[in-house]
């Protein structure tokens, strides 16, 4: 079943169980899907963009989160998490940190090491959404020094 099939599916679920929260988080969602796709001119989207998508919203939702804590707004904060909790359970599981490092030293030794930012993307390309970009790069960086 595609991502976005099951998006509407956990929409219509949540609608029937009456919770309010999951229902206003997923029809966002939905809203940024659909709008996704009037732009790309698209009947549906693929999961990779789906998933794309869902990064992003869970992106947001972080750094709203966090800008509410640094105001001191901690019930926005909270509702800001649960709401991201809702978006991750789309995303695939993130790899852990020897899973990344495994992959940084694999394409460090195809590659020879050429540059950081030649490295830094060889390894997001493999890893497609798995790992955070800023935590691929820490790796790199790390392994390049020592």
């Amino acid at each position: 079943m595609a991502l976005q099939e099951q998006v509407v599916r956990d929409l219509r679920e949540a609608v029937k169980a009456r919770a309010t929260e999951r229902v206003s988080t997923l029809r966002l969602l939905m809203a940024q899907l659909t709008n996704e796709e009037l732009a790309l001119r698209k009947r549906t989207l693929s999961d990779e963009e789906t998933q794309r998508i869902i990064q992003r919203e869970v992106k947001k939702r972080k750094e709203a989160a966090a800008g509410f804590r640094a105001g001191n707004r901690f019930e926005a904060s909270e509702r800001e998490d649960a709401e991201r909790a809702i978006l991750e359970a789309y995303l695939p599981v993130p790899l852990s940190d020897a899973e990344v490092e495994k992959v940084v030293r694999e394409v460090l030794t195809a590659s020879g090491g050429v540059s950081l930012g030649k490295v830094v993307g060889a390894v997001m390309a493999k890893v497609r959404g798995r790992a955070d970009g800023a935590r691929v790069r820490a790796l790199v960086e790390s392994i390049l020094s020592s």
